[in-house]
Protein backbone atom coordinates (compact mmCIF):
# COMPACT_ATOMS: atom_id res chain seq x y z
CA UNK A 1 0.00 0.00 0.00
CA UNK A 2 0.89 2.92 -0.86
CA UNK A 3 1.23 5.62 2.28
CA UNK A 4 -1.64 8.22 3.67
CA UNK A 5 0.69 11.18 2.75
CA UNK A 6 2.60 10.83 -0.41
CA UNK A 7 5.51 13.03 -0.62
CA UNK A 8 5.60 16.19 -3.12
CA UNK A 9 8.42 16.81 -5.27
CA UNK A 10 8.16 20.31 -6.91
CA UNK A 11 9.93 19.78 -10.29
CA UNK A 12 12.26 22.64 -11.51
CA UNK A 13 10.25 23.42 -14.92
CA UNK A 14 8.19 26.66 -15.77
CA UNK A 15 9.29 30.60 -14.94
CA UNK A 16 11.12 31.29 -11.82
CA UNK A 17 10.36 34.57 -9.69
CA UNK A 18 11.52 36.91 -11.33
CA UNK A 19 10.68 35.87 -14.65
CA UNK A 20 6.89 35.41 -13.73
CA UNK A 21 7.71 39.23 -12.56
CA UNK A 22 8.55 40.31 -16.35
CA UNK A 23 6.19 38.38 -17.88
CA UNK A 24 3.20 39.86 -15.52
CA UNK A 25 4.52 43.28 -16.26
CA UNK A 26 4.71 42.42 -19.74
CA UNK A 27 1.05 41.40 -19.70
CA UNK A 28 -0.36 44.10 -17.98
CA UNK A 29 1.19 46.75 -20.18
CA UNK A 30 -0.07 45.13 -22.85
CA UNK A 31 -3.41 44.34 -21.81
CA UNK A 32 -3.71 48.46 -21.13
CA UNK A 33 -2.23 49.10 -24.24
CA UNK A 34 -5.17 46.58 -26.10
CA UNK A 35 -7.24 48.69 -23.43
CA UNK A 36 -6.35 52.20 -24.70
CA UNK A 37 -6.67 51.57 -28.15
CA UNK A 38 -10.25 49.92 -27.89
CA UNK A 39 -10.98 52.93 -26.40
CA UNK A 40 -9.64 55.49 -28.76
CA UNK A 41 -11.71 53.76 -31.11
CA UNK A 42 -15.11 54.25 -29.38
CA UNK A 43 -14.01 57.29 -27.97
CA UNK A 44 -13.45 58.50 -31.65
CA UNK A 45 -16.74 56.75 -33.08
CA UNK A 46 -19.01 58.43 -30.42
CA UNK A 47 -17.64 61.74 -31.36
CA UNK A 48 -18.09 61.23 -35.44
CA UNK A 49 -21.69 60.42 -34.27
CA UNK A 50 -22.15 63.51 -32.32
CA UNK A 51 -20.44 66.21 -34.50
CA UNK A 52 -20.90 64.59 -38.01
CA UNK A 53 -24.02 62.93 -37.23
CA UNK A 54 -26.44 65.39 -35.88
CA UNK A 55 -25.02 68.01 -38.32
CA UNK A 56 -25.94 65.63 -41.03
CA UNK A 57 -29.37 64.30 -39.87
CA UNK A 58 -30.73 66.16 -37.48
CA UNK A 59 -31.69 64.69 -33.48
CA UNK A 60 -30.28 61.58 -32.54
CA UNK A 61 -33.43 59.15 -31.65
CA UNK A 62 -32.95 57.37 -28.27
CA UNK A 63 -31.85 53.92 -28.71
CA UNK A 64 -30.21 54.51 -32.27
CA UNK A 65 -26.79 55.22 -32.04
CA UNK A 66 -26.74 55.63 -35.83
CA UNK A 67 -29.76 57.30 -36.57
CA UNK A 68 -29.54 60.26 -37.96
CA UNK A 69 -26.11 59.69 -39.85
CA UNK A 70 -25.60 59.52 -43.97
CA UNK A 71 -24.38 56.47 -45.23
CA UNK A 72 -21.01 58.07 -44.88
CA UNK A 73 -21.04 59.08 -41.62
CA UNK A 74 -22.72 55.96 -40.42
CA UNK A 75 -19.66 53.75 -42.04
CA UNK A 76 -17.31 56.27 -39.89
CA UNK A 77 -18.53 55.38 -37.18
CA UNK A 78 -19.28 51.27 -37.40
CA UNK A 79 -15.22 51.20 -38.92
CA UNK A 80 -14.11 53.69 -35.65
CA UNK A 81 -15.43 50.94 -33.42
CA UNK A 82 -14.53 47.91 -35.43
CA UNK A 83 -10.90 48.88 -35.06
CA UNK A 84 -11.40 49.53 -31.52
CA UNK A 85 -12.79 46.08 -30.96
CA UNK A 86 -9.66 44.47 -33.03
CA UNK A 87 -7.87 44.76 -29.84
CA UNK A 88 -9.54 42.34 -27.88
CA UNK A 89 -8.24 38.91 -29.17
CA UNK A 90 -4.40 41.05 -28.64
CA UNK A 91 -5.75 42.16 -24.45
CA UNK A 92 -6.18 37.50 -24.69
CA UNK A 93 -3.17 36.62 -25.48
CA UNK A 94 -1.35 38.89 -23.20
CA UNK A 95 -3.83 37.79 -19.98
CA UNK A 96 -3.11 34.53 -21.41
CA UNK A 97 0.83 34.59 -21.00
CA UNK A 98 0.42 36.43 -17.96
CA UNK A 99 -2.04 33.64 -16.60
CA UNK A 100 0.82 30.90 -18.09
CA UNK A 101 3.69 32.39 -16.70
CA UNK A 102 2.13 32.97 -13.09
CA UNK A 103 0.63 29.04 -13.12
CA UNK A 104 2.19 26.92 -14.59
CA UNK A 105 4.41 24.63 -12.82
CA UNK A 106 4.60 20.47 -12.26
CA UNK A 107 4.85 18.25 -9.28
CA UNK A 108 5.29 14.61 -8.26
CA UNK A 109 2.91 13.56 -5.65
CA UNK A 110 4.08 10.05 -4.50
CA UNK A 111 3.35 8.35 -8.38
CA UNK A 112 0.78 10.91 -9.41
CA UNK A 113 2.18 13.74 -12.23
CA UNK A 114 0.68 16.92 -11.59
CA UNK A 115 0.87 19.71 -14.40
CA UNK A 116 -0.73 23.25 -13.50
CA UNK A 117 -1.83 25.14 -17.09
CA UNK A 118 -3.23 28.47 -17.38
CA UNK A 119 -6.78 27.34 -17.00
CA UNK A 120 -6.52 23.91 -15.21
CA UNK A 121 -4.46 21.19 -13.27
CA UNK A 122 -4.13 17.65 -14.68
CA UNK A 123 -3.07 14.67 -12.98
CA UNK A 124 -1.56 11.25 -14.02
CA UNK A 125 -0.50 7.77 -12.04
CA UNK A 126 2.41 7.59 -13.81
CA UNK A 127 2.77 3.72 -12.46
CA UNK A 128 -0.39 2.69 -14.25
CA UNK A 129 -0.25 5.68 -17.72
CA UNK A 130 1.29 4.73 -20.82
CA UNK A 131 4.26 6.89 -21.34
CA UNK A 132 6.41 7.95 -23.85
CA UNK A 133 9.03 10.19 -24.64
CA UNK A 134 8.02 13.00 -26.83
CA UNK A 135 9.02 16.81 -26.63
CA UNK A 136 8.01 20.66 -26.29
CA UNK A 137 9.06 23.87 -27.94
CA UNK A 138 10.58 26.57 -26.15
CA UNK A 139 11.33 29.69 -27.50
CA UNK A 140 13.91 32.11 -26.41
CA UNK A 141 14.44 35.82 -28.07
CA UNK A 142 17.92 37.90 -27.61
CA UNK A 143 18.14 41.03 -29.16
CA UNK A 144 16.51 40.99 -32.80
CA UNK A 145 16.95 37.17 -32.61
CA UNK A 146 14.24 34.82 -31.93
CA UNK A 147 15.31 31.13 -30.83
CA UNK A 148 12.93 27.92 -31.12
CA UNK A 149 14.33 25.19 -29.24
CA UNK A 150 12.95 21.45 -29.00
CA UNK A 151 12.96 19.94 -25.71
CA UNK A 152 12.83 15.98 -24.49
CA UNK A 153 9.70 15.66 -22.59
CA UNK A 154 8.23 12.79 -20.64
CA UNK A 155 4.57 12.01 -22.16
CA UNK A 156 2.09 10.24 -20.43
CA UNK A 157 -1.36 9.10 -20.24
CA UNK A 158 -4.29 7.44 -17.96
CA UNK A 159 -5.24 5.00 -19.94
CA UNK A 160 -8.24 5.44 -18.37
CA UNK A 161 -9.66 8.29 -18.47
CA UNK A 162 -7.49 10.06 -22.00
CA UNK A 163 -5.45 12.45 -19.52
CA UNK A 164 -2.56 13.59 -20.96
CA UNK A 165 0.55 15.65 -19.74
CA UNK A 166 3.78 16.53 -21.23
CA UNK A 167 6.84 17.41 -18.43
CA UNK A 168 9.62 18.54 -19.88
CA UNK A 169 12.91 17.04 -18.78
CA UNK A 170 15.23 20.49 -19.04
CA UNK A 171 13.68 23.80 -17.41
CA UNK A 172 13.40 27.45 -18.51
CA UNK A 173 17.50 28.37 -18.79
CA UNK A 174 17.39 24.57 -20.39
CA UNK A 175 18.91 23.40 -18.21
CA UNK A 176 18.24 19.44 -17.79
CA UNK A 177 16.25 18.59 -14.91
CA UNK A 178 18.47 17.62 -11.07
CA UNK A 179 19.75 14.61 -10.74
CA UNK A 180 16.66 13.72 -7.65
CA UNK A 181 13.67 14.77 -9.83
CA UNK A 182 14.67 12.84 -12.96
CA UNK A 183 15.26 9.71 -10.81
CA UNK A 184 12.12 10.59 -8.82
CA UNK A 185 9.75 10.70 -12.32
CA UNK A 186 11.60 7.08 -12.99
CA UNK A 187 11.00 5.20 -10.11
CA UNK A 188 7.06 6.86 -10.24
CA UNK A 189 7.24 5.26 -14.02
CA UNK A 190 8.39 1.67 -13.02
CA UNK A 191 6.38 1.61 -9.38
CA UNK A 192 5.28 -1.99 -9.14
CA UNK A 193 4.94 -2.53 -12.97
CA UNK A 194 4.35 -5.77 -13.95
CA UNK A 195 6.36 -7.42 -16.58
CA UNK A 196 2.92 -8.68 -17.97
CA UNK A 197 1.26 -4.93 -18.32
CA UNK A 198 1.52 -4.40 -22.16
CA UNK A 199 3.03 -1.13 -20.92
CA UNK A 200 5.66 -2.64 -19.41
CA UNK A 201 8.39 -2.50 -21.96
CA UNK A 202 7.99 1.37 -23.03
CA UNK A 203 7.85 2.13 -19.56
CA UNK A 204 11.26 0.13 -18.79
CA UNK A 205 13.06 1.77 -21.49
CA UNK A 206 11.75 5.57 -20.72
CA UNK A 207 12.46 4.83 -16.82
CA UNK A 208 16.22 3.57 -17.83
CA UNK A 209 16.75 6.94 -20.52
CA UNK A 210 15.54 9.19 -17.38
CA UNK A 211 18.47 7.52 -14.63
CA UNK A 212 20.57 7.53 -17.97
CA UNK A 213 19.96 11.04 -17.99
CA UNK A 214 20.58 11.74 -13.99
CA UNK A 215 23.96 9.87 -14.75
CA UNK A 216 25.07 11.90 -17.12
CA UNK A 217 27.49 14.29 -15.21
CA UNK A 218 27.15 17.39 -17.75
CA UNK A 219 23.97 19.55 -16.51
CA UNK A 220 22.70 20.65 -19.99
Amino acid sequence: MRPEHEPTMRLSVGARAGTKTLFMIIAVLGIAGAACFASIGWVAGGLVERFVGDGLGGPVAPGDPTAGLDEGASWVVTAFRASGLCALPIALFFAFLGLRAARYGAWLQGTTAVVRGAFGTKRVDLSTAAVRGDSVTHTQTHGHHRYIYSIAALAARDRASGTEIKIPLRGQGLKRLPEAELRALADAVMYRRHPADPAFGPADRIAAALREMAANPFPV
